[in-house]
């Protein structure tokens, strides 16, 4: 199963390898057909990085409305799979090892203990280069590299479904322009990021979802709005740190994060800035 989710992404998923050309763009597989209605969920779960934590509470408040309850198990700084993240020169930031250490016990554990029907994954450090267990340096967006990673988000997204939830990958807009950290590591790379997790979630229908951030806080497609409706939800151009903007995104995403999400091909001009696939 590893090694088929490793060749038929890396077939479809355009990788940009250290110091050449992005490659051709490959032609866009079919879309899959709606996910069928599914019940309301009894409990729910929220993975993530920083930007999982700024919305965090907000969508906790938005599922209680609901009656569902949410737990809000995001890690700022942590990436959802295994390994130590690096900097492109191998330099370890300084919640690296912190955030590696038990990765996927952590998840299991969370699994066990609130047993969620649903699980949200809003996370960007998956871009960045890592240190894997048998001490390879692994690069994204290499060849060599995206393989590897593919796998291991594979297995985290096993952890998660282990007892039968669904998974819903909520993909990040675009940052606004001159965003404070349009340069970091993960953000620079997210449009890669993006491609692979969409395509991921096409080749898994039976439980991986899409929800495209896109469509709420960059309906006209790139360059992304500072403000929009009156909200101004992301400060520094990447988490909701403003409480009335978080509350009016989470009480957006909660129904989409509950309804049929389907993992189609993105709409072009509207969720698609800067992926090199098409």
């Amino acid at each position: 199963m590893r090694w088929q989710v490793r060749v038929a992404l890396a077939a479809i998923v355009v990788f940009t390898v250290a110091g050449t050309e992005p490659l051709a763009a490959q032609p866009q597989p079919p879309a899959p057909q709606p996910a069928p209605p599914l019940p309301p969920p009894d409990r729910m779960v929220l993975v993530g990085d920083s930007i999982a934590v700024s919305i965090g509470d907000a969508l906790v408040q938005a599922a209680a409305a609901q009656g569902i309850p949410l737990h809000n198990a995001a890690r700022s700084g942590c990436s959802q799979i295994d390994g130590i993240a690096t900097t492109a020169d191998g330099v370890l930031f300084p919640w690296s090892t912190g955030c590696a250490a038990g990765t996927a016990a952590f998840q299991q554990e969370v699994v066990a203990l609130y047993q969620p029907d649903v699980v949200v994954w809003l996370s960007t450090w998956e871009a960045v280069d890592r240190i894997l267990d048998d001490g390879a340096w692994v690069r994204f967006g290499t060849f060599a590299g995206n393989p590897r990673i593919l796998a291991e988000i594979d297995e985290a997204v096993q952890r998660l479904t282990a007892d039968g939830a669904r998974l819903v990958l909520v993909i990040p807009a675009p940052l606004p322009p001159g965003s404070e950290d349009e340069d970091h590591a993960a953000i620079s790379r997210l449009p890669l990021l993006t491609t692979v997790l969409r395509e991921y979630a096409r080749q898994h229908t039976d439980r991986v979802f899409v929800v495209e951030m896109a469509e709420l806080i960059c309906p006209d497609g790139p360059p992304c709005p500072t403000t929009i409706d009156g909200y101004a939800p992301r400060p520094d151009g990447m988490h909701f740190d403003d409480p009335a903007g978080a509350r009016w995104v989470a009480d957006w995403l909660l129904p989409k994060v509950l309804g049929p999400a389907t993992p189609a091909a993105p709409s072009p001009g509207r969720t698609t800035a800067g992926v090199t696939a098409a």
